[in-house]
This record gives structure tokens, sequence and C-alpha cells, in this order.
């Protein structure tokens, strides 16, 4: 009776190996459930409605035209004719 050795012998040249023939297992069905979150600006630590994030916007660009204005002295001339 011919049984299996216990070390693995190399295949005589020509002739496909054990591993090479024998087909990979398929893989078992995932175990763990991802959801990911909807798509949209409420994503992260610290969420808001999307109104919060144009009220802001809308803030840096009112203080960014305010402080250009100020630099080339419109504000200053501005407030000289009102006094």
């Amino acid at each position: 009776m011919n049984a299996p050795s216990p070390t693995p012998q190399a295949a005589p040249e020509g002739s496909p190996s054990k591993a090479a023939t024998s087909a990979p297992s398929a893989p078992s069905a995932p175990t763990e459930l991802v959801t990911r979150p909807d798509p949209g600006l409420a994503r992260g630590k610290w969420e808001a409605p999307k109104a919060a994030f144009y009220a802001v916007a809308a803030l840096v660009v009112v203080f960014a035209i305010i402080s250009v204005l100020s630099k080339l002295g419109v504000l200053a001339r501005f407030r000289k004719n009102k006094s």
C-alpha cells in the first residue's frame, strides 16, 4: 500500500504540482455588516444642517468685504462724512 509520505516531494518536470491543480477554497460569507452614512454634509464628529455651513460661508464673505473696505480707507471716509 502506498501511504503518503510526511515530507513533500518535488513534482517531476512537466507535470503540474498538487498546489496548482487544487482549486482555492471559496471565501466564506462576511461576518461583519458595514453600514455607510447617507451622502451629504452630515458626516463627521460635529454634524450640522446645510444652512449652518452656508451661514458660516456668508459670514466669512461679509467680514472679508469689511476688511478690504477698511484697508482701502472707504470706511474711514464714510465715518468722517457721518460726523
